[in-house]
């Protein structure tokens, strides 16, 4: 009977998370860290864990910068159609068009916190349809000097938010 009673005070810990590990395990089955490693094993563990977290806030700061360009896109989408209507008073589409536009990109800012892969690629997809629709509608809009560094940017940022978004998922 006392044969099956364990010692907690002689039961292995891993030095890195404290969970509990079998005397005969090398790894810890919790985190991976190479307990009973050799020194360059655990080393290159910490390397690694170092290098991943720098690239999980380097994906972070990613998101973020995507996020804050959906954000700016509305505001321009709102601003834009304020001003549009004033210039055109009979389109009253347009004034509809815009907001509409405004609070998708709105919730799409909002959504990308909780899911910012799904969100990202969705708002690259709607502002790529607008896009295409502008130009079909006003074909010279397309290739203005201002307009064209302005897509560029937005789908730049919204691309390099969209992989830091796939980065996080990997890891």
């Amino acid at each position: 009977m006392e044969e099956d009673i364990i010692d907690i005070s002689e039961q292995l810990q891993c030095s890195l998370c404290t969970a509990a590990m079998e005397e005969n395990y090398i790894f810890c089955i919790s985190c991976g860290y190479p307990e009973k490693g050799s020194e360059e094993e655990q080393t290159k563990f910490h390397a690694h864990r170092i290098l991943n977290m720098r690239k999980s806030s380097d994906a972070r700061q990613g998101i973020t910068s995507a996020r804050n360009i959906l954000f700016i896109i509305a505001a321009i989408n709102m601003l834009w159609g304020i001003f549009y209507f004033f210039q055109n008073s009979q389109d009253i589409s347009l004034l509809i068009y815009f907001p509409i536009l405004s609070v998708m990109y709105l919730v799409l800012g909002y959504w990308s916190q909780q899911k910012p892969l799904m969100a990202l690629v969705l708002g690259l997809l709607v502002y790529l349809t607008v896009i295409v629709l502008g130009a079909i509608y006003e074909p010279e809009s397309i290739i203005s000097v201002s307009g064209l560094f302005l897509k560029s940017f937005v789908i730049i940022y919204l691309a390099k938010g969209i992989n830091a978004a796939l980065h996080i998922k990997k890891s």
